[in-house]
């Protein structure tokens, strides 16, 4: 009989658990786990007026919803987290959320979510987390950010970076140091449309060595601003040139250095990461021609040798 109750109550605890919400779990239906750095140490850096505290990183995800942050606060102290979004570290906020201090893990590290209004971000561009303090006090320290360490072989997290900004001037960067973080978003595929394929224009036929002007135009059905990837077909660097108004044209000088046919190809990309296809344009580049007045008289003679006779007798 004794045996009997035990498994039940054991039975009754695993359901419980099964049941049980589990906080700061990274299950959410709306949004997915975009970027990370889980390599948490012991080391902690603290928020506290006037130090800032920053972690740079590159979404793959075009909408930003919320982050999540490793670290701990001390027994209650009398101010709150703001937990910001930039696109640049000393920038303005793009989006930001107060973090009450009863929200974040007291005295022991655990992840715990700031869940900001959603944002639209450009797709491998850099962003930053920033997190500040309500409090204006000097020194007083109430939150600690848990980072890793690394070096030149060994970087927690290489889409990005650590920066701090204290007592010294300015802001500096802790390279191959890292705080732990992660980033949730989602693809917004419906309200973004790409760029149309860029239409290219200029010269098909040029001289080898000689610079010649090439345009560029492409039109966003969302008016949003594009930037041209341009590859000239001849084993230069690909080139970007942008970004600019939807619609407008941009032109680029270049000069081939061999003689041949080439294919210039150009795609464009709009500020929210949507791409068109590759358009192309064919070139043909041929040698110089340019002659001396002894070429011109040695071609003369080649094609009239009998002139060569009158013009002794002439002389003569």
């Amino acid at each position: 009989m004794k045996i009997k109750r035990f498994y039940q109550i054991t039975f009754y605890m695993i359901i419980c658990v099964i049941l049980t919400p589990v906080v700061n779990s990274d299950i959410n239906s709306d949004d997915y786990l975009d970027q990370e750095q889980i390599y948490c140490s012991n080391s902690y850096l603290a928020v506290e007026t006037p130090c800032i505290l920053a972690q740079s990183f590159k979404p793959t995800l075009n909408v930003l919803t919320r982050v999540s942050l490793y670290g701990w606060r001390n027994e209650m102290p009398p101010n709150n987290l703001i937990v910001s979004i930039r696109n640049i570290y000393n920038g303005n906020d793009l989006t930001s959320v107060i973090i009450d201090n009863s929200d974040i893990p007291k005295h022991n590290s655990d992840w715990f979510y700031a869940d900001f209004p959603d944002i639209s971000v450009v797709p491998n561009l850099t962003y930053y987390i920033v997190l500040t303090t309500t409090s204006g006090v000097i020194g007083d320290s109430f939150f600690w950010w848990s980072y890793a360490e690394g070096n030149s072989n060994d970087d927690p997290y290489n889409r990005g970076d650590m920066w701090l900004r204290c007592s010294c001037p300015g802001w500096f960067k802790q390279e191959f140091s890292d705080f732990c973080f992660k980033t949730y978003g989602y693809n917004d595929e419906g309200s973004n449309l790409p760029p149309g394929n860029p239409l290219i224009y200029g010269r098909i036929n040029g001289k080898l060595g000689n610079e010649y002007e090439y345009s560029f135009v492409s039109i966003d059905p969302d008016s949003d601003n594009v930037t041209y990837s341009i590859n000239w077909g001849d084993g230069t660097n690909e080139i970007m040139i942008g970004p600019s108004p939807s619609g407008s044209k941009v032109s680029v000088d270049h000069i081939w250095l061999k003689q041949g046919k080439y294919t210039i190809h150009s795609k464009a990309r709009d500020a929210y990461g949507g791409e068109s296809e590759w358009s192309s344009f064919e070139v043909s580049i041929i040698k110089s021609k340019s002659f001396s007045l002894t070429d011109i008289l040695e071609r003369f003679i080649h094609r009239f040798p009998f002139m060569v006779k009158i013009l002794n007798q002439i002389t003569l």
